[in-house]
């Protein structure tokens, strides 16, 4: 599957009379919200494309976690003692996050909210270092626990600075994780309250006014709310033209999230040139080898994967890969996601062996980086036994379907469009294998939703 957000909240089913296929579930970098995926020549593959929300996401959760460990860090010095090391340990855990090192990173935040404890109860600190903790239990797919942190920060924010900025990025964060969950009414209500305090506190064309926009649009977008997505997309594109210029990078996360959203559509003809100019946007300012133009090469090249055009989507993906590799290093897990997403590629071109060893490589990264429960390894699973599956090799494809199940039960749920496709590909699998009733017994399971343990 690739990396990144969606098309709506359910996956299309075959019309009458026709052939059952293989669904696709939208691709974690290019899609992370559901999609209605549209019947391909042969049986669909559970997709892993890379579009721009999820890495424009990860990008704003990484100026949100650089920033806030700045503006807390810039206090420090004022203060005559310290207790232990919170600013040596904060300055760890960021360093570990930005590496991708995300279990380091969760120790030296725990610590640091240990030793921000002790600076008494109208301190920033402590907040601070709640927002970093749950940031990277996000990034390592402990929901709960993330939620749980961001609901304790929220809290302290109030108190201190309430309808303060740090309050609004807190419900932001917030709203993510109510997206991710399922928890679509809470995500709103979070989201507008943030929209609303910013709007207040920085006026209605503010480039951080523009952030809160793309977070309810998102929202709208997973819900398959297009008008009221792209109304708010439009609104905070313009935003950002007018404040920041055209050729800024920021610019150019505005003009993927509209093309996605097109994507999402079928309306690629006006989804190209805005993929395509944030590319130039991107190489122009950021330089060729910049991990945000990875982003805006998967991101064209998902959109050339939709229409089939596999020979113009190859040479995009690779240099994506290559681009990923240079700049973070071969393990990091947004290395995996460009793997799975020439995987994808490799697979919908009949080149199983190397789809496989593609994925296989994927799994591994994110494995080790993430840890065996992440919902992102479940993709990376449910890639592979599309592998097998499209091979009629069940017996290696199901062990594999149902690890990714059981770790989405743990996870998200099946609210993760993600999970809803691969219950789908499984029970199409099992039917296939004449084993009608253990199909419907997974449809079933997926209805039912799942849990949502940490």
């Amino acid at each position: 599957m690739s990396h990144r957000l969606g098309r709506g909240s359910r996956l299309a089913r075959p019309q009458s009379g026709a052939v059952a296929r293989f669904r696709q579930p939208i691709g974690l970098m290019r899609r992370w919200q559901a999609g209605i995926v549209k019947p391909a020549s042969k049986w669909l593959l559970p997709g892993q494309r890379c579009r721009g929300t999820i890495f424009v996401m990860l990008g704003r959760q990484f100026f949100y976690l650089t920033a806030t460990i700045i503006c807390a860090l810039a206090g420090v010095n004022a203060h005559a003692a310290e207790p232990g090391s919170w600013k040596e340990r904060s300055q760890a855990g960021t360093e570990a996050y930005l590496s991708g090192d995300y279990a380091a990173a969760a120790e030296a935040y725990e610590e640091a909210v240990e030793l921000a404890q002790e600076f008494g109860p109208n301190d920033t600190r402590l907040p601070t270092s709640l927002n970093n903790l749950a940031e990277v239990y996000e990034k390592q797919g402990r929901y709960a626990e993330a939620e749980a942190m961001q609901k304790s920060a929220l809290r302290l924010w109030e108190k201190l600075r309430p309808d303060y900025l740090d309050v609004a990025r807190t419900l932001n964060a917030l709203a993510v994780l109510y997206r991710q969950q399922g928890k679509y009414t809470e995500a709103e209500q979070a989201d507008k309250r943030a929209l609303g305090i910013r709007e207040k506190a920085l006026g209605p064309d503010h480039p951080d006014v523009a952030t809160s926009l793309d977070s309810l649009a998102a929202l709208y977008r997973r819900q398959a709310r297009y008008k009221e997505a792209e109304t708010l997309y439009k609104r905070a594109l313009k935003i950002r033209e007018e404040s920041r210029g055209p050729d800024d990078p920021e610019v150019a996360s505005s003009l993927d999230h509209l093309a996605i959203l097109y994507a999402d559509q079928g309306r690629y003809k006006e989804a190209e040139p805005l993929h395509q100019r944030a590319l130039d946007i991107r190489r122009q300012q950021l330089g060729p080898k910049h991990r945000e133009v990875a982003t805006s090469l998967n991101n064209l090249a998902a959109l050339y994967f939709d229409q089939q055009r596999y020979d113009e989507a190859e040479p995009l993906y690779t240099e994506a890969l290559e681009i990923s590799r240079y700049t973070l290093g071969p393990d990091h897990p947004d290395v995996a996601t460009s793997l799975d997403n020439l995987g994808l590629l490799r697979r919908r071109q009949g080149r199983y062996t190397e789809a496989e060893q593609l994925h296989k490589q994927g799994l591994a990264i994110r494995t080790e980086a993430l840890g065996p429960r992440h919902p992102y390894v479940a993709i990376s699973l449910a890639n592979l036994a599309m592998v097998y599956a499209e091979q009629k090799k069940y017996s290696q494809a199901e062990p594999l379907f149902q690890r990714a199940m059981e770790i989405w039960e743990k996870t998200t749920g099946f609210a993760d469009p993600h999970a809803a496709a691969c219950a789908e590909n499984y029970a199409e699998m099992l039917r296939r294998s004449r084993r009608g009733r253990e199909a419907a017994m997974v449809e079933a399971r997926a209805r039912q939703g799942g849990t949502r343990n940490p």
